[in-house]
């Protein structure tokens, strides 16, 4: 049985290394990997990705966009956000064509939140070439 198994994985690692110099000339680089994924995808850049308020009055509710820019050929979809709180309502533009800005919104409700300093944070998936974002809102309540 050891022996099948041997002569096996013998003749599978033969054909590869023919088949890899007979097609030497045709395999893919890793710079050509690169130029292609980056020219099927978009890709979307955070402006910032962490914002800190300062004080804030306890009651209030409080709205922040963060911003995005498309500096790619191809439109990116935000496919979902999902916030770490349930005081947190997000918005967000849903599509950002080429060399366009976009944003998703932040509106806090401060009410139910403890005094002193908070942090609520969103998670922004998208079909882009960078998939995932974590946005970051710190704030003190007073």
């Amino acid at each position: 049985m050891r022996s099948f198994k041997y002569i096996t994985l013998s003749l599978v690692f033969s054909f590869l290394i023919i088949n890899i110099k007979s097609n030497a000339k045709t395999l893919i680089t890793k710079n050509d990997f690169i130029k292609v994924s980056n020219s099927t995808k978009g890709k979307l850049i955070c402006i910032r990705n962490k914002i800190k308020l300062g004080k804030i009055k306890r009651g209030k509710l409080v709205k922040q966009n963060f911003e995005f820019v498309n500096n790619s050929k191809n439109s990116v979809l935000i496919l979902s956000v999902d916030p770490s709180c349930n005081c947190t309502k997000v918005s967000n533009d849903k599509k950002i064509d080429p060399n366009e800005k976009g944003k998703v919104s932040f509106l806090i409700n401060t009410k139910d939140k403890q005094a002193g300093k908070n942090t609520v944070t969103a998670v922004v998936k998208t079909n882009g070439e960078i998939a995932f974002f974590y946005l970051v809102l710190e704030f003190e309540l007073i």
